[in-house]
């Protein structure tokens, strides 16, 4: 998702596509993060029901 806004903000010299592309590369990361927390919490919850 972060590589489409990626390519968006480069590719693009409209302004509010430009604008757009950046959202889209924060709402990647936003993501990669919800993922990784996600991931954590279920590595947590393994290891304390053993």
């Amino acid at each position: 998702m972060s590589g489409l806004g990626i390519f968006g903000a480069i590719a693009t010299q409209f302004s509010a596509l430009n604008e757009i592309s950046f959202g889209i590369i924060s709402l990647g990361i936003g993501f990669v993060g919800v993922l990784k927390s996600g991931i954590e919490m279920a590595e947590h919850h393994q290891k304390t029901s053993e």
